[in-house]
């Protein structure tokens, strides 16, 4: 049985001790690792994306339906998502990111942000 609170436990030294679930334990590490949260929405989005139900076979022909002229992957993007630093390297796949009509308003509006604050060589906020 999951337990939804975590229980707090009084001990006769006087310390706390702390009770989780094992979902908990695993909730609080997964969610410090951003990348794996990006990952995970990315799983669950291509999830949802099925236009429609069907099974595929061996031999099945896989028709192309339209490529992004600015070739950005998903690999990147959870990169550039996740990835802290504002190096000069970047600045060229962010841009390329930034013109991607797919991509979600505030995924590029923080793109555009780190473009920014790039190239006038601010640090990056805490």
């Amino acid at each position: 049985m999951v337990e939804e609170v975590v229980e707090r436990k009084a001990v006769d030294s006087g310390e706390r001790v702390y009770v989780a679930s094992q979902w908990q334990l695993m909730w609080w590490r997964f969610r410090k690792h951003r990348l794996a949260i990006v990952s995970g929405f990315v799983i669950i989005g291509f999830y949802l994306a099925v236009l429609q139900e069907g099974e595929v076979g061996t031999g099945d022909p896989i028709e192309v339906l339209g490529r992004d002229e600015n070739q950005v992957t998903v690999t990147e993007i959870a990169r550039l998502y996740a990835s802290g630093s504002h190096s000069s390297d970047d600045l060229a796949d962010l841009r390329r990111a930034v013109q991607l009509p797919a991509l979600p308003e505030n995924w590029r509006a923080r793109f555009r942000e780190r473009i920014s604050r790039t190239e006038s060589g601010s640090p990056r906020p805490e």
